[in-house]
């Protein structure tokens, strides 16, 4: 399996033609060396059939996110699964209580500071 995906890490920021995972087509996330998709799944389910709002599939690198949650829960969901991502790049481990409590913390954050959308764009 291909993991590349065919996507430049240079193509950031991203523009208007990126990919929408709220749509049902794929986006790009690059989280430290690697590059992962955000994938809308029906039914999402663990492996013993427990339905799920989003996972990572480190093998694949996809983040899978239930496609018929609502968008504030897409992306709660992704916001989540990039905290999951980058406590397994680091090495530490946290919670599901903490990972839940940053992503919160950060969708917070972004929604009452919105000038902190543009805090890493060069001019």
């Amino acid at each position: 399996m291909n993991n590349d995906h065919n996507f430049d890490t240079e193509a950031i920021p991203y523009g208007p033609d990126d990919f929408d995972p709220f749509s049902g087509i794929l986006m790009r996330l690059v989280i430290g060396p690697m590059k992962y998709l955000v994938v809308e799944v029906n039914n999402l389910t663990d492996d013993n059939g427990v339905q799920l709002a989003g996972q990572i599939d480190y093998s694949a690198l996809t983040c899978e996110v239930e496609k018929q949650s609502p968008p504030l829960i897409k992306r709660f969901t992704i916001w989540h699964q990039i905290i999951h991502i980058l406590s397994q790049q680091a090495g530490i481990s946290i919670t599901e209580e903490q990972i839940a409590i940053l992503a919160y913390g950060i969708m917070q954050i972004l929604r009452d500071n919105p000038e902190m959308r543009k805090i890493n764009q060069v001019d």
